[in-house]
């Protein structure tokens, strides 16, 4: 199954005009999910592509509902976590790049370790509960 979907601002949050280009960006995400990887769990897999129209790279992401996780995984420099806001059952994984310096005086860039244009990141998630 694949399902493409367009980012989004939390509502409460305002942005800056500038920020508008970060926006623009389109992913599509494919799951599968597989018995293992021992008897009794299940591994979710989430392959992430943005779009080669994107406009910069997509640096974080949620997928809800999801059964609660026993362990979660993401490429270098990202980093996991389980519950968003009002999203108790999301898993959620953004980029928290430590390695790269930013440009001289920019406030809002984008890390090369996000998913870039054209770009697939995989991600997983591990449960005990099954699909």
């Amino acid at each position: 199954m694949s399902l493409t979907s367009k980012s989004t601002i939390i509502p409460a949050d305002s942005i800056p005009s500038s920020w508008t280009g970060r926006q623009a960006v389109t992913i599509v995400v494919k799951s599968s999910a597989a018995p293992g990887p021992m008897k009794g769990f299940y591994t979710y897999t989430y392959q992430v592509t943005s779009s080669p129209s994107s406009t910069r790279g997509v640096s974080d992401f949620g997928i809800s509902p999801v059964p609660p996780p026993d362990s979660m995984t993401a490429p270098p420099q990202w980093i996991t976590g389980y519950g968003y806001q009002e999203e108790s059952s999301a898993a959620v994984w953004a980029c928290a790049d430590t390695i790269t310096e930013p440009p001289e005086g920019a406030f809002d860039w984008s890390s090369p370790y996000e998913i870039q244009p054209g770009q697939t990141k995989v991600f997983t998630l591990v449960s005990r509960y099954a699909p």
